[in-house]
């Protein structure tokens, strides 16, 4: 597999690699976080106020990182998807189908990571436009065309779950 797959690196060698618009956004990522924990901290001529080295800025976010993983996973779930609107009518079945966090999801706060990211691989990568092309288009097919053919039942829609 690995052969077929440098074989056709080879071949598109000149469209994908030599071109400089020809970028990859997670391999740049990638290849400064390197950098960065690599280089030496060096004494820069220019004045700064940062205290903290490259290294232990690092740890200090994987720290966080790996505490606030734990916090709406196990200790406090209702973190990972909150619905705040929900609550208003716990038992009314279509606002909870609207605003709920297993319904389409309209007004939930998300505090998970993983629920952030769902869709890109990492929202730090992918360009403002390709966010603002998704989002728009979530809330065209998701908020709008969604509730219109499941309430009017078209195609027989409401024999199912409004997400499935």
């Amino acid at each position: 597999m690995h052969l077929l797959a440098f074989s056709i690196a080879g071949i598109l060698k000149r469209y994908l690699v030599w071109p400089a618009s020809m970028i990859w956004p997670k391999t740049l990522m990638s290849c400064c976080l390197m950098r960065t924990l690599d280089m030496e901290n060096k004494t820069e001529t220019t004045k700064t106020r940062w205290i903290m080295s490259r290294s232990k800025f690092f740890w200090l976010v994987v720290l966080f990182q790996f505490l606030w993983y734990w916090f709406p996973g196990y200790i406090f779930p209702l973190l990972s998807m909150f619905s705040f609107i929900c609550m208003i009518a716990p038992h009314n079945i279509v606002f909870s189908q609207i605003t709920g966090a297993n319904g389409l999801g309209l007004g939930v706060l998300q505090f998970d990571w993983n629920a952030c990211v769902s869709f890109f691989d990492s929202p730090i990568l992918v360009p403002f436009w390709a966010h603002v092309n998704l989002f728009v288009g979530f809330i065209i097919v998701i908020w709008i065309l969604t509730p219109i053919i499941y309430y009017t039942n078209t195609w027989d829609s409401k024999k199912m779950p409004i997400i499935s």
